[in-house]
């Protein structure tokens, strides 16, 4: 086996369990997905299409939780010091893999750390940058010119909610800290690009003031339209939230299955 090789299978070992994406992040998704038809569409069939999928998503994550140890093996106790063991049945006979065993209290030291630096100029960015607000938010052609501004620093009507910035902050800090915790490895970068985008949206609504008064002065205020909908939505911010937990767990699949492959049918060497 090649070292490259040997060292994703290690990785893949560490963390078996996180990176059952189809359990952990994908059914998170489809019900964020779920709910996010709901909030867009204020109808009984909405609701009704709603409750499907959110409780389709809890049988399908019930119907998964023996796919994963059925189709790549067990994981074992840990020995002391070590990571705990996946048993893995790659062509015949059984293989196991052990890493070095990282304790979860520096985990959670290593993702506090980084949601809260990245909280404090969040919070400071959010008290600080004038209020913002869109007078009817289903127009935002409006955003294209200088008449959505009153006279002075933006003082309209509508503020972007905190619920949503907290969401977008959150989602992204969270796969951000997974990007982290799993070793900032260029494998799992996917983590890191969606949870930047994520934490993006979040600073660019706590300092909306700042930035709409940027480009209106540049002469350039219809770029809004592209991010300011976002910020204003239930709908669209449950949307991307859960696009970004459904991606991340179909590729936290695809490392998994391509790492440690198909299991050979019984009876093969």
């Amino acid at each position: 086996m090649k070292t490259a090789d040997l060292d994703q299978v290690q990785f893949v070992t560490r963390h078996f369990n996180e990176l059952q994406g189809l359990r952990l992040w994908v059914p998170t998704g489809l019900v964020l997905l779920g709910l996010a038809i709901a909030a867009a569409f204020h109808s009984a069939p909405a609701l009704i299409l709603s409750g499907v999928i959110v409780m389709g998503t809890i049988l399908l994550r019930v119907r998964l939780r023996s796919y994963y140890p059925t189709r790549f093996g067990q994981v074992d106790a840990p020995a002391p010091g070590f990571e705990p063991v996946l048993s893995l049945n790659l062509a015949g006979p059984t293989m196991a893999v052990a890493a070095p065993r990282r304790t979860l209290s520096s985990v959670a030291r290593l993702i506090g750390a980084f949601v809260g630096l990245a909280f404090v100029p969040f919070l400071i960015l959010w008290v600080m940058s004038p209020v913002v607000a869109i007078d009817q938010p289903t127009d935002w052609s409006r955003l294209s010119s200088q008449t959505v501004m009153l006279t002075g620093a933006p003082t309209l009507k509508l503020e972007p909610s905190a619920l949503l910035l907290a969401a977008y902050f959150l989602c992204g800090s969270l796969l951000v800290g997974t990007w982290l915790w799993r070793g900032h490895r260029l494998s799992q970068g996917y983590h890191l690009v969606l949870g930047l985008v994520l934490l993006g949206l979040a600073t660019v609504g706590a300092g909306l003031g700042y930035v709409l008064q940027a480009l209106f002065d540049r002469e350039i205020g219809g770029i809004a339209q592209v991010f300011v909908p976002p910020l204003g939505s239930l709908a669209i911010t449950l949307v991307l939230c859960g696009a970004a937990f459904v991606l991340a767990g179909l590729l936290d699949h695809r490392q998994l299955v391509r790492a440690l492959g198909q299991p050979a049918e019984k009876g093969q060497a």
